[in-house]
């Protein structure tokens, strides 16, 4: 566990260098512990409303860059179309709606205007535009990989396949990001696109959730088992974070290198958080949801600077090199994100 006294010389601020102890007076609601895991947006991409009118268009709107021949218009009968609009929409509403969303309309976009417009493809894939509300455009594949449990291979109107694909999209427009992909996925999941390093412009929260519906691991297995997929807790908790909660954000990003070879900036951001408490240790043995060794700052307005050096978590005969986290609790006026559900952004230093 890391000492108050060395972390406190790990900060500074403004240039100077700043020593905050665990025991700072600050009227601030205080954290409880509880579970959230997910893996979300550095940036505050929240949409502002829960209810959403979705479209379905006839047109290509968002494209998969690495292969043109899978920009193709899916061909439908009408019988078929509705089948899939009817699979899509029950499940959106049951699943998220457990978080309070709702999704309705599933016209032409010809006809209507939309916040989400949807497109069914040739591909085996399935891709969105964007994260959270910066997302537009999801365009869902009709030929994924699906099976009936037994082997055998199986159409995906006659599976839950088209359900699995489309939790997993609307869960990336409602700003959550691939839970294999976090650096404490620990292989668990072989899918990890990033070579371990986490993908840009997220942070996460709480622990790795291998029953994530933003888990690949867990997509393609319910999809080889014809399972109908739920979303687990850990994406319930992350949402409720996310659209009323508080947690703290944080900047750089995930898998930042330093700005200098012993110094890391940082800045702290989140809908409400106006303070926060914040931890930093090696990334093997820092333990983020024990609340001792956590320093209270109280203003998120300037960014900070942290100094391995000084801290102690670097020495000159590493020459350079470490892997590091950063723990943050953020915190309003009233309440405080629980110690459970804490922020976590890693830094390599190589």
């Amino acid at each position: 566990m890391i000492k108050s006294e060395n972390f406190g010389h790990f900060l500074k601020l403004a240039g100077a260098l700043v020593l905050f102890n665990a025991t700072t007076a600050c009227n601030y609601g205080e954290p409880q512990v509880s579970d959230t895991d997910g893996y979300v947006s550095a940036e505050d991409d929240r949409w502002i409303k829960r209810e959403f009118n979705v479209c379905v268009s006839n047109s290509i709107r968002v494209n998969f860059l690495e292969d043109d021949s899978l920009n193709e218009l899916a061909v439908l009968s009408n019988e078929s179309r509705l089948k899939a609009i009817q699979i899509i929409s029950a499940g959106l509403n049951e699943e998220f709606g457990k978080i309070g969303f709702r999704f309705h309309g599933f016209n032409d976009c010809d006809n209507t205007q939309s916040d989400i417009a949807m497109t069914f493809v040739k591909s085996e894939a399935a891709i969105v535009d964007d994260f959270g509300s910066r997302g537009k455009n999801v365009a869902i594949g009709i030929n994924a990989f699906c099976q009936d449990g037994k082997g055998n291979d199986t159409n995906y109107l006659d599976s839950n396949c088209l359900h699995n694909v489309a939790l997993h999209e609307f869960g990336h427009l409602l700003g959550l990001h691939h839970e294999m992909n976090r650096r404490d996925n620990d292989e668990r999941c072989p899918l990890d696109q990033t070579t371990g390093e986490g993908e840009w412009s997220s942070v996460q929260i709480g622990h790795y959730d291998d029953q994530s519906v933003m888990n690949y691991c867990r997509v393609f297995v319910a999809n080889y088992r014809n399972h109908k997929l739920s979303l687990s807790q850990g994406d319930i908790n992350t949402l409720n974070a996310i659209y009323g909660g508080i947690f703290a954000q944080a900047h750089p990003e995930p898998g930042a290198r330093l700005s200098s070879l012993d110094d890391i900036d940082f800045q702290v951001t989140g809908s409400g958080v106006t303070a926060f408490d914040v931890k930093f240790g090696r990334f093997e043995s820092v333990d983020c949801d024990d609340p001792s060794g956590y320093i209270q700052i109280p203003s998120v307005d300037q960014r900070m600077t942290g100094d391995f050096l000084k801290g102690n978590f670097l020495s000159p005969s590493d020459n350079g090199q470490g892997n590091f986290r950063i723990c943050l609790i953020g915190r309003s006026l009233k309440e405080a994100q629980d110690y459970k559900n804490y922020t976590s952004i890693d830094v390599f230093a190589h």
